[in-house]
């Protein structure tokens, strides 16, 4: 049965990676919840990203204004496994500010978010 929500969401894990001492990647985990946008939405999305990609390969650099961190502050609506070493910190968006400025961790949220979205289609 399909349950029409205003405002969908799922949860899934992520696994990413840091530098560490010694030249060692460590792994670092928590679990993101992840606000469905509608396909108008993503639409959007995929024709601003097909306008920046034709505009670096034309070598403009100020053009269309897309980034992951954009995208990801979008979708990203809260966690659970992220803490200070000591104890959770809960969702906000000044933390989500911070977080998403954390190197790489937008992409792969992203990358994740939009793979999920996507493993339907593929399985179809």
């Amino acid at each position: 049965m399909f349950i029409l929500k205003k405002e969908a969401t799922f949860t899934q894990p992520i696994k990413f990676y840091t530098p560490s001492d010694g030249g060692i990647q460590k792994e670092e985990t928590f679990d993101a919840t992840f606000k469905i946008i509608p396909q108008s939405r993503i639409n959007e999305i995929r024709e601003q990203a097909d306008k920046k990609q034709k505009e670096l390969d034309q070598g403009i650099t100020d053009g269309e204004n897309i980034s992951d961190v954009l995208i990801a502050d979008e979708i990203l609506v809260g966690w659970d496994g992220i803490t200070d070493g000591e104890k959770e910190i809960p969702y906000s968006k000044a933390t989500k500010k911070l977080i998403l400025e954390y190197p790489l961790l937008a992409n792969t949220l992203v990358e994740i978010y939009f793979a999920e979205l996507t493993k339907q289609k593929a399985k179809n």
